[in-house]
């Protein structure tokens, strides 16, 4: 289930808490008790079987970015 499925049909702005750590990542909303959910943080690329962890410190910026938009975009959709 992405996680704007949970917001409702109510006015109330929630801010959404992502927590991007290097095993996990967690994602809830701000102001309750837990995360709502909790996923390792890591892709599959497109075209490949590779899996990729999100966060790693020895790529360039743009490989990076492209990385986080796709997880990113994964978490919402």
């Amino acid at each position: 289930m992405p996680l704007f499925e949970g917001l409702g049909s109510g006015g109330e702005k929630t801010a959404v808490v992502i927590d991007l750590g290097a095993a996990y990542t967690k994602c809830g909303f701000a102001g309750e008790t837990g995360p709502r959910f909790i996923i390792p943080s890591e892709i599959k690329r497109a075209g490949s079987l590779e899996v990729v962890r999100v966060v790693q410190y020895n790529i360039n910026t743009e490989e990076l970015y492209s990385i986080l938009k796709e997880f990113i975009h994964l978490l919402y959709f």
